[in-house]
């Protein structure tokens, strides 16, 4: 089955990696499929380099 989450559940899950919106991705991307459309990447990316000064590509690597 194919998935899309909500940027703030990919953000939640990567600020903290034992939350519930973690463990939420991580079966999604074990057990179905992860599906991230150009507008969820826009948006984590001018999330991260407005709150977090960061680009969120290091983060996203790992998923």
């Amino acid at each position: 089955m194919r998935i899309m989450v909500d940027t703030n559940v990919i953000i939640s899950a990567i600020l903290s990696p034992e939350s519930l919106s973690a463990r939420v991705v991580e079966k999604v991307m074990i057990e179905h499929h992860l599906v991230l459309c150009s507008h969820i990447i826009d948006e984590l990316h001018r999330v991260f380099k407005e709150k977090f000064n960061n680009d969120p590509k290091e983060f996203l690597d790992q998923y």
